[in-house]
């Protein structure tokens, strides 16, 4: 009896995988129901609503919205789908089994999702450490597991060689993120920040820079408070202190909006603050906000020099899990991650992107947005 419901959740499984995975092939293959008008009304939705893809063309984000989704999904139901191949006595529902695995793996590929390929392949190693000793005892599952991988291998290959060979030619990416792991990602990092009505000052790792106003005319000055040269034109200001030149810059976009440019190599942050004749107002914060104060960053330490990791995952992920343990269980709410995120963590979000207004909406990880929103319970 107990069987029987187990089955039945197994099917209803593979149903679900069946169908998200064939959308997802469909939509890699050129063509997204979502914005096609005769799905949409076949749906029973609005031909009105004027919806459009939020990615490129060929992308794949099925029924889950996000293609990191999909991937993390696919990881989910790999292990299990594959136990299901083992699992099952009958030939028939090894077939089916084996058929619906396939699907998901060319949904994990197509996804192009390097969090779930990672996801994949510890959920497999987890597994395969579990069921190690039964793998020995039956030549049968290790026949069975060589054959899924060869076949797997093939139609990923065959069916999205382009984004196989994204992956296994993105060096690029592998080596940013070592350099980042390593300690030698060449980034602009922001140790402190603070505004007051007389000055903006920022200790980062290109030098220390205090900005203040005399007369309504800017005077930069160094941790010594000596001032430090500089030459303007088209309202830009550009020093000439060797220890600042190309690393800081400002633009007046008019009397009271500036930008603060901090440069390392290719990769720039802005700050937006606004004055009005010799005061300092604010810094431009999330949606426009205005910050008359900044908060240490809420970055861990273990996380501090590691922001800019997965693209830029390393801040969002240490963040958020300093947070679970107050929302684990319970949860705050679906779709509450934005709101209990603090959005005004201008350091912690400037050394993970460029800008301080962004609003981060979302952990980009199903388990953590899991513990964030729902919680176990």
């Amino acid at each position: 009896k107990e069987e029987k419901y187990i089955r039945y959740v197994i099917y209803s499984v593979f149903i679900s995988c069946t169908v998200i995975s064939v959308i997802g092939i469909i939509q890699t293959a050129g063509f997204d129901p979502f914005t096609n008008k005769t799905v949409l009304r076949i749906l029973g939705t609005s031909q009105n609503i004027g919806i459009n893809s939020p990615f490129s063309k060929n992308t794949m984000y099925t029924t889950l919205s996000n293609p990191n989704y999909v991937g993390q999904f696919a990881a989910l139901m790999l292990p299990l789908i594959f136990g299901s191949v083992l699992a099952f006595r009958s030939i028939k529902l090894k077939v089916v089994s084996g058929f619906v695995f396939i699907l998901v793996f060319i949904m994990l590929v197509g996804s192009k999702s390097s969090a779930g390929l990672i996801a994949f392949v510890g959920s497999f190693t987890v597994f395969a450490v579990l069921f190690f000793k039964s793998f020995l005892k039956n030549k049968k599952i290790i026949l069975i597991t060589g054959i899924f991988i060869v076949i797997a291998s093939v139609l990923g290959v065959t069916v999205l060689k382009d984004t196989i060979n994204k992956h296994a030619n993105n060096l690029k990416f592998i080596n940013k993120e070592m350099s980042i792991l390593k300690g030698e990602a060449e980034r602009p990092y922001i140790y402190d920040m603070q505004i007051s009505q007389d000055n903006l000052f920022i200790d980062t790792n290109l030098g220390y820079l205090n900005i203040r106003k005399e007369n309504n005319q800017f005077v930069f000055e160094d941790e010594s408070k000596e001032v430090i040269e500089y030459k303007i034109k088209d309202n830009i200001i550009n020093f000439t202190d060797e220890r600042y030149k190309g690393k800081f810059r400002l633009r007046i976009t008019d009397e009271n909006i500036n930008v603060l440019y901090i440069k390392l190599s290719r990769y720039e942050r802005e700050i937006e603050f606004y004055t009005i004749e010799d005061f300092f107002v604010g810094i431009k914060g999330p949606v426009g906000t205005m910050i008359t104060q900044v908060r240490p960053a809420n970055t861990p330490e273990y996380a501090k020099g590691y922001e800019t990791l997965a693209s830029g995952r390393g801040y969002i992920w240490s963040v958020t899990l300093t947070r679970l343990k107050e929302t684990v269980l319970l949860g705050k709410g679906p779709d509450t991650f934005r709101i209990f995120f603090d959005q005004y963590d201008l350091i912690g979000k400037l050394n993970m992107m460029t800008y301080t207004e962004s609003i981060i909406d979302k952990p980009h990880n199903i388990y953590m947005q899991i513990g964030f929103q729902t919680g176990l319970l």
